[in-house]
């Protein structure tokens, strides 16, 4: 995903990249960013992606969040 981000027509600057909950929530609290793409399925486990955007929410408001869902279950789509 970084890799493709930096790597587009327009290059997006990637600051930070993680693939469990904590680091996600580590990081953002340490940093400032405009937006975060945060996958549903992380390295916790299925769906704990979900956890952290609950968290990222709380912890840091001002950030915009994309969650990437790759599930044929309709009920995870909001």
């Amino acid at each position: 995903m970084v890799r493709a981000l930096q790597q587009s027509r327009q290059p997006i600057n990637v600051a930070g990249s993680a693939t469990k909950s904590m680091e996600i929530i580590k990081g953002l609290s340490a940093n400032r960013f405009d937006v975060a793409i945060i996958s549903a399925d992380l390295k916790d486990g299925p769906l704990t992606g979900f956890r952290a955007v609950r968290e990222a929410r709380a912890c840091c408001p001002q950030i915009r969040i994309v969650m990437l869902v790759d599930s044929p279950r309709r009920d995870l789509v909001v």
